[in-house]
């Protein structure tokens, strides 16, 4: 009887070992009759709450059961790994990013797909995947918007500087497309410096001190991205400019940004909707549970503009 009780407690402990390696989080509230859905996004970043909240919120009024799963910034091996988790735990339906040109995560993707595992991409579309659907900005068009504020606020004449985590990443290189295309489109307007910052503070702020010595009469600065609109106001302190001396135009609504705008050294930023991108990824894959052969389909969630007046809005369920 001993040496049975033994082995039933190694055995427990084994599965626990299993389960913890798979990083495995039980919902406290997890009704078995519910849809499970996993939300696989980054962390960190007012953007990405809000979309895990987001979707969460969705899932709780559709009667779905959303567990959040993230992972650091750009680490796709780490996407990869919790897609491929989701698949074990044989999960109703996942919500990720996409990356259209990474073919591992496009396989992972193809994977769940396959298995009868519907997937909502958010924030990045991978069009080519099998990826039941796209909730999201339009990047190219977000872009084509943040050429259109800064021609406005220069009086269309300025030398621009854009700032992106990695031009490789592909809802930034098309938000920079779209910048590009409109921006070609003034006479007296230009884009004379594209600056990588690696979606790190140091690097960006460090990045940014070089180019601002080399760089001659820089009228505006466009961030593609959330990360870098966190850390430049600081390195436009020290060299005393202001929304006065050079229009900044930054991507979401952290609050380090809204400080900056608070502060007269940004101009505005453009927001991504990131709860409504979730709750509607939720909802949205709820119906393909439902409806397994609809076809796929793209929605797009809009962007909302926010400058000193309006700088504490939200647009939270």
């Amino acid at each position: 009887m001993r040496q049975i009780m033994i082995k039933l407690v190694l055995l427990a402990l084994i599965l626990c070992g299993v389960l913890a390696g798979l990083n495995y989080e039980p919902g406290l509230n997890y009704d078995p009759e519910e849809l499970r859905f996993a939300c696989v996004v980054n962390q960190g970043f007012n953007y990405w709450r809000l979309v895990k909240e987001g979707a969460v919120q969705g899932g709780e009024d559709n009667g779905v059961y959303v567990n959040a799963a993230t992972f650091d910034f750009l680490d796709v091996d780490e996407q990869i790994r919790l897609l491929e988790r989701a698949l074990y735990m044989n999960v109703d339906g996942v919500i990720t990013m996409g990356n259209p040109a990474n073919a591992e995560l496009n396989s992972a993707i193809d994977k769940l797909v396959s298995a009868g595992i519907p997937v909502a991409l958010i924030d990045t579309d991978s069009p080519n995947s099998k990826r039941n659907c796209y909730v999201g900005s339009d990047n190219y068009t977000i872009g084509q918007t943040a050429a259109e504020i800064l021609e406005r606020e220069t009086g269309g004449s300025a030398r621009v500087m854009v700032i992106v985590s990695r031009m490789d990443y592909a809802n930034q290189r098309e938000r920079y497309q779209g910048f590009a295309d409109r921006i070609s489109q003034y006479e007296d307007m230009e884009i004379v410096y594209l600056l990588e910052g690696e979606s790190d503070k140091e690097v960006v702020q460090r990045r940014l001190r070089n180019a601002l010595k080399q760089i001659e009469d820089l009228d505006a600065i466009f961030c593609a991205e959330g990360n870098s609109a966190m850390h430049i106001g600081t390195v436009l302190e020290e060299e005393n400019m202001n929304s006065d001396t050079i229009k900044v135009l930054g991507m979401e609504n952290s609050e380090s940004a809204k400080e900056f705008l608070k502060r007269g050294i940004y101009t505005g930023c453009l927001c991504q909707d990131g709860f409504a991108m979730g709750y509607e990824a939720a909802e949205k894959l709820k119906d393909y549970c439902e409806n397994p052969q609809k076809d796929k389909q793209i929605f797009y969630v809009d962007v909302f503009y926010i400058d000193q007046e309006n700088v504490d809005e939200t647009r939270e369920k």
